[in-house]
């Protein structure tokens, strides 16, 4: 029985943990993918075979199915893990999100015992972490493993560093490992070689006979050294692939600020200064979460909302700099929140603020309550049993607010209509709700909420373009009319894009039929191969020609068009199932027939191709 009770002694608080964790966070595991998920893992075709992982190191095209370049190879290979493992289902996803968050409480706990925190005080401030709310969009999204995973890899390099610093020859190599999963999961780990370093300085500070010793020097540096190398030679390479620097702060005056590139450092640093003592808010009372946080820009530094919230921000971290001998544990939290929060602190993003971003400074501000937590049971000397009873009352709110905040990421549609219902006229949920409808076919129900999103945001490109596609989708309950306006609208505020020029080669079809103005049809072709004058050729070009040439009734001339396709090179299987369709309309059946088993032969699975030439041998007459 002694042995038992030895083994559940050791492993008493590892469980805790994990447990807790399961608790606040496992009602999510049967949640679908939701919000950035969609592009980010989804629909990204690069995560279905383990073959592309050493591609996801050089190629930064593959982050997603839209046009977004990042450099986070270790984190799409954790994500093609998923996929190949688990069939591409949300779950294994989800469960490996929830494994690493877990890690990431025992890590914290692991590094605040080797800092020389209390047990007690160790566990409670690690087992708060593992159940806070705020941590829900990073834990219950995929696309938040990002956080997840650096902060990991970031936990686990300081530890390593501490056993290395102990003596242990393999602490080094454990913290280049460590450290690599974290900077090739998200671009803040390059905060590492300051983390070692502070860890090396509270080492100095504890012992001050240490700072006269040269050789302690040279082995702090041979120490710390190898973790520059790795960063250097990150951003390095970061930098080559995406062709520009790594970090761009803009000017000081700035422009539109409600874009990233177009806000300036003044305007950046003014609105931060009142949305951080806002956050830190929630990290204390966590109500009011929300995927889309309202953000109030300030452009003067003298207002006082500004002032007052730097002031509280620099008294905040003063205190936590402060006494770095008799609290190492909350001078190193301090610097690891600081650490996490500085790049978007500073560097204006298009979205200031989301909750995801919090998770590092959450794990920073836990160390920082494992250092305070002995002080604060100090002033509560004799009152033992209700302390216990107010931490395990946090605990459970906190699992209670967590466990119903993962519910709210069940499905997509779930999420948006929860945050409609907090913010009417929240743009996130607006339009994700809006996609929602339009991806189960529901464009009726898609139109009021574009059309409500529009005019709160008339600059947003995405909504214009999805009004624009519903319309066309409604059929003969569709406006063409407001379909081609909107077209025309990015056509001439984004005149290089030649997706918007399709867009609105295919409005004005519409609308020449709905109107039967013939000249119509010819503006639609024109715009359509307005393309090849700004953009490589695509077949899609040449195909969305010929349908308003369908749809005028000249089969004729559309083949014309599919033909030159062809000719280009550009006959793939799409195109060649549109010709085999304008073949049958002209009384060509056999040449259409000829062209899909061609088709067929070059592509045996494909699904148009397939359902194309299916079609043929159901019309034809019988033998």
């Amino acid at each position: 029985m002694s042995d038992d009770r030895a083994w559940w002694r050791r492993h008493a608080a590892v469980l805790a943990v994990v447990l807790a964790t399961f608790c606040a966070f496992g009602l999510g595991l049967g949640g679908e993918f939701v919000y950035d998920d969609v592009h980010s893992v989804r629909d990204n075709r690069a995560l279905t075979s383990l073959a592309n992982i050493p591609r996801f190191f050089v190629d930064v095209g593959l982050f997603s199915s839209l046009d977004c370049r990042l450099y986070r190879p270790v984190l799409l290979s954790t994500y093609a893990f998923d996929a190949v493992f688990g069939g591409m289902q949300p779950w294994p996803f989800k469960l490996t999100n929830l494994l690493l968050h877990t890690t990431a409480a025992l890590l914290l706990l692991s590094l605040a015992r080797g800092l020389g925190a209390r047990r007690g005080a160790a566990l409670a401030a690690c087992l708060v972490f593992a159940v806070h709310p705020l941590a829900s969009e990073a834990v219950n999204t995929v696309s938040g493993r990002s956080n997840l995973l650096m902060v990991v890899g970031l936990l686990a390099a300081m530890r390593c560093h501490l056993a290395a610093m102990s003596g242990r020859a393999t602490g080094t190599m454990g913290m280049l490992l460590a450290g690599a999963v974290a900077l090739g999961s998200k671009e803040p780990a390059m905060i590492l070689p300051v983390l070692l370093a502070v860890l090396e300085l509270l080492r100095w500070i504890a012992d001050p006979a240490s700072l006269r010793d040269r050789r302690a020097w040279r082995c702090a540096l041979v120490r710390v050294l190898p973790a520059v190398a790795l960063v250097v030679g990150y951003a390095s390479l970061r930098t080559h692939l995406l062709g520009g620097g790594t970090f761009h702060v803009a000017d000081w005056q700035g422009g539109n600020a409600h874009t990233g590139s177009g806000r300036g450092l003044g305007t950046q640093l003014s609105t931060m200064a009142v949305l951080l003592p806002r956050a830190l808010g929630q990290v204390l009372v966590p109500i009011g979460l929300t995927m889309d946080p309202q953000v109030h820009y300030r452009h003067d530094c003298t207002e006082p909302a500004v002032l007052c919230g730097a002031l509280l921000i620099g008294v905040l971290t003063v205190v936590g700099l402060a006494a770095p001998r008799r609290r190492p544990l909350r001078f190193l939290g301090t610097c690891l929140a600081w650490g996490c929060a500085l790049p978007w602190v500073v560097k204006p993003l298009n979205l200031p603020y989301l909750e995801h971003r919090m998770y590092g400074p959450l794990a920073g501000l836990a160390l920082v309550a494992a250092a305070s937590l002995p002080r604060l049971a100090a002033r509560l000397r004799g009152r033992q049993p209700a302390s216990r009873a107010i931490l395990a009352l946090l605990l459970a709110t906190f699992t209670i607010a967590a466990a119903r905040r993962s519910v709210e990421f069940a499905s997509q549609e779930t999420l948006w209509r929860v945050e409609l219902a907090r913010n009417p006229d929240s743009q996130v949920a607006l339009a994700g709700l809006a996609v929602c409808s339009m991806e189960s076919g529901r464009f009726a129900e898609a139109r009021p909420l574009l059309c409500k999103l529009v005019a709160l945001h008339p600059e947003r490109r995405d909504s214009r373009l999805n009004l624009a596609e519903v319309e066309l989708q409604c059929g003969a309950e569709g406006d063409p009319a407001l379909a081609d306006r909107h077209a025309a609208y990015l056509v001439q505020t984004w005149p290089r894009n030649p997706f918007y020029r399709l867009l609105r080669s295919r409005t004005l079809a519409a609308l020449a039929q709905r109107t039967g103005d013939a000249s119509g049809f010819d503006r639609a072709v024109a715009q359509a191969l307005s393309c090849l004058e700004i953009a490589t050729p695509k077949a899609l070009v040449f195909r969305t020609a010929a349908t308003a040439r369908m749809l005028q009734g000249d089969f004729a001339a559309a083949l014309e068009l599919l033909e030159e396709g062809v000719r280009r090179g550009l006959g793939h299987a799409d195109l060649q199932v549109q010709r085999s369709e304008v073949l049958r309309r002209l009384g060509r059946v056999a040449e259409a027939r000829n062209v899909l088993l061609r088709a067929r032969a070059r592509d045996p699975f494909h699904g148009g191709v397939l359902a194309a030439l299916a079609a043929i041998e159901r019309a034809a007459p019988p033998r």
